[in-house]
């Protein structure tokens, strides 16, 4: 049976003991091999405030947020300025009947 997942990708960097991108990738990683469908949402901000590291790391976190975003339109998704995930995540699980 497949399962479908809407994802705050910014609470999932957020961890405390994270702050990086590899955590939603594990879990992207994942459904995917199980064949479910999913869509990860990120706030705006996700880059200025959630990600950490120094700063080459943060540019390289930016950059492959960015290859996602444009990548994968169909998976990763990026609220408008001044809208935060949570704005788009309960609708679009309702409309689509996910978890």
């Amino acid at each position: 049976m497949v399962r479908g997942y809407v994802v705050d990708g910014t609470n999932i960097c957020n961890a405390p003991q994270t702050r990086m991108l590899q955590p939603v990738l594990a879990i992207a990683m994942e459904l995917l091999r199980r064949g479910d469908e999913f869509v990860c949402y990120f706030d705006s901000s996700t880059y200025a405030r959630h990600l950490g590291g120094t700063i080459a790391t943060r540019n390289e976190q930016q950059q492959a947020l960015n290859e996602l975003l444009a990548k994968y339109p169909e998976h990763f998704q990026q609220a408008p300025p001044g809208h935060k995930a949570d704005d788009f995540i309960l609708p679009l699980a309702e409309a689509r009947r996910y978890s």
